[in-house]
């Protein structure tokens, strides 16, 4: 959009509004929380996303076993630019 219209003369020094849309293509965040590393990268791959795998003692609070992705950020469900790397913590064998 635009203001003033296209074609409209606007007078000398005025200010003139123009909207610029955003096509970046964007992916929801898919889960990987219990795959293994191969298969959290993947499902992330398939859903145009990149993969940064971190092998890392899952939390307390984890219920993973070893081997499996216990942690992901950005989380899944959200909204974000196609490409994005994707950090998953995997728990050591």
């Amino acid at each position: 959009a635009q203001y003033p219209a296209p074609g409209q003369l606007a007078p000398g020094g005025s200010v003139v509004i123009i909207d610029v849309a955003d096509d970046t293509p964007m992916a929801t965040v898919p889960s990987v929380i219990g795959l293994d590393a191969a298969a959290a990268r993947a499902v992330l791959r398939d859903a145009g996303l990149e993969a940064r795998i971190s092998i890392a003692p899952p939390s307390a609070a984890s219920s993973q076993g070893p081997g499996r992705a216990w942690k992901q950020d950005p989380a899944a469900g959200q909204r974000v630019a196609q490409g994005r790397t994707v950090t998953v913590l995997v728990a050591p064998d």
